[in-house]
């Protein structure tokens, strides 16, 4: 550990778990040929800015939420408005990582054109701005090393399709303490003794994450139109939307026969 003196302090554990966010600034240190260590790309992420602010008129239904897909606003992601109250709310947009890095899209720039001064935000006053990255892909293809252990944003326990991670990294957070527990009354720190963490979370979520990716990289390949027609025929319905959004599942009328 680097000290404010510049002066270092070295500490040790048996095991150590990484929940720095996504940063991940143990495990992205971490030999490159160790499956935990794997970056994340810019296909892996979307690039978010959103604003807390104060507008001049009454919120309709502030009590819901609101989720735009829009390939001209948030190319490869999408935007929102979140109520807080009757006159205040969060709104911003994530753009796909992989747009930001081949075509130089900015989301603080696609904000101020399009949202900024829009209907939803007439006689904006700003509370508080924030930006950041936020991981959109498939689990990591192991989550352990010997002695190490990652857990969520650090981890990219996250649903693909909008990023949302506190309940994934809740849950990560449990079967990690459970198997260090467990590796502690063995006195096994090493990888084959830590294993048990990436089997629990593949089936308590990491299958759903992966079949999640596969439907946000189909959504990401859609035009408005596309989207459009698709909702209108009914292929994709407003519940489904909502349940992939709360639940994480992958139950779509038009995989059904």
């Amino acid at each position: 550990m680097l000290k404010p003196d510049g002066s270092t302090e070295e500490f040790r554990a048996r095991v150590v778990i990484d929940a720095s966010g996504v940063g991940a600034v143990v495990r992205s240190r971490l030999p490159r040929e160790w499956w935990v260590s794997e970056p994340l790309l810019p296909e892996d992420v979307s690039n978010a800015y959103r604003e807390i602010i104060q507008v001049d008129y009454e919120i309709e239904k502030p009590e819901f939420i609101k989720i735009y897909l829009d390939a001209n606003i948030a190319p490869g992601g999408y935007w929102w408005l979140f109520p807080k109250s009757r006159n205040t709310m969060n709104i911003g947009l994530g753009l796909w990582g992989k747009l930001s890095e081949e075509q130089g899209l900015n989301p603080r720039h696609n904000y101020d054109k399009y949202l900024a001064n829009s209907q939803y935000t007439r006689g904006r006053k700003i509370i508080h701005v924030g930006g950041g990255i936020v991981p959109t892909r498939r689990p990591l293809p192991s989550l352990v090393a010997n002695g190490f252990l990652a857990a969520g944003d650090a981890a990219v326990t996250v649903n693909p399709v909008h990023g949302g991670g506190i309940g994934p990294a809740l849950l990560s957070a449990e079967l990690a303490s459970k198997t260090v527990i467990e590796a502690f009354e063995r006195g096994d720190f090493t990888e084959r003794g830590l294993w048990k963490y990436n089997i629990e979370y593949l089936r308590a979520y990491g299958i759903k994450q992966a079949m999640l990716d596969v439907f946000r990289l189909m959504l990401q390949t859609l035009t408005n139109d596309q989207l459009n027609r698709g909702l209108k025929a009914r292929l994709l319905t407003e519940d489904e939307v909502l349940e992939i959004s709360e639940k994480g599942s992958l139950e779509l009328s038009f995989l059904i026969s």
